[in-house]
């Protein structure tokens, strides 16, 4: 394989990967907290006209269950963790690129660079697996305990 089609397959590949995945995460992360945020502001506002009001009193309930679901799906997603890692990823992958295209730092030598290259790249996607096999085992620990 050549390195023109390695770039575009390989690593072009997983750079829009980690960075598509990164802002879903961050929209997820981001979205769950404001709506978090939000309803814990209204319920105790809503707790002052409850008195008299069977609908204020369910709407508290619901209110609650939900703000419980959405913490739940929140911490089992891990939006935030998966945000920061993925666009660190992606900005380590997208600094190498850089750095072999314009021959600088450790890719300054003609004659092996692409090599470099590749073993650099492979190096961080399976650090980067080893990662998320030992995140999912711990995960699969503790849920067997």
């Amino acid at each position: 394989m050549e390195t023109q089609e390695y770039l575009l397959q390989r690593v072009d590949n997983q750079i829009n990967w980690y960075n598509s995945n990164s802002k879903f995460n961050r929209y997820c992360y981001i979205t769950t907290k404001v709506i978090l945020t939000v309803i814990a502001a209204i319920i105790p506002a809503l707790t002052a006209y409850m008195d008299n009001s069977t609908f204020v009193k369910i709407t508290i309930g619901v209110l609650s269950v939900f703000t419980a679901i959405l913490a739940n799906v929140s911490g089992i997603f891990n939006f935030k963790d998966n945000w920061a890692q993925y666009r660190n990823m992606c900005e380590l992958l997208l600094s190498e690129k850089f750095l072999y295209i314009t021959g600088a730092g450790k890719y300054d030598k003609e004659d092996t660079k692409e090599k470099l290259f590749v073993d650099t790249i492979e190096s961080y996607l399976q650090d980067e697996n080893k990662k998320w096999a030992q995140k999912l085992n711990s995960v699969k620990n503790s849920e067997q305990k």
